[in-house]
């Protein structure tokens, strides 16, 4: 989130003690990060790592609001991305050094929004950084940057039993 963004969203109650509100979340992304935590998500690498946010996910300008209500959100530039990370041992994280990561409140996620000039300032593979509550630091690649290693020829392989005929 920019500086004004979250200001916006402490104000509004979506954002609290650096952490985002868990009711400020899609329903559809709340399941996914319940069965992440869950250890049954299908799927991680469809949630985590850097993903153009659908338009339910945004944060609205006044999430509690049965209408829209116009606020200095609208006057900013919109998130269009979101950079996920599943860092169960963080403290704090950040992309890089130049994104902070913010936790979803009650979970292991943390999330940073990003305009689309924002996100062409990440690197195709960026490292994310975080330090653990006992002063630890820690950093890595995001292995979730990574194109998939094996293509549905290779699933329907495995499926059919001729990769092991293969050996």
């Amino acid at each position: 989130m920019t500086p004004t963004k979250l200001k916006i969203a402490h104000r509004e109650g979506l954002v609290k003690n650096m952490q985002i509100s868990w009711q400020a979340l899609d329903k559809g992304l709340q399941a996914e990060i319940k069965a992440l935590q869950q250890g049954r998500h299908h799927d991680a690498f469809g949630i985590l790592g850097c993903h153009a946010l659908p338009a339910s996910q945004l944060l609205s300008e006044n999430s509690t609001a049965k209408k829209p209500v116009k606020t200095q959100l609208s006057k900013t530039p919109r998130a269009e991305w979101a950079v996920r990370a599943w860092l169960p041992t963080a403290e704090t994280a950040n992309i890089d050094g130049l994104f902070e990561l913010q936790r979803v409140e009650g979970t292991d996620l943390f999330v940073a929004f990003l305009t689309d000039k924002e996100k062409h300032q990440l690197a195709q593979h960026y490292v994310v950084n975080w330090t653990e509550a006992d002063g630890i630091e820690h950093s890595v690649v995001s292995p979730y940057t990574f194109w998939p290693q094996l293509g549905e020829l290779d699933f329907t392989s495995v499926c059919t039993g001729a990769a092991l005929a293969a050996l």
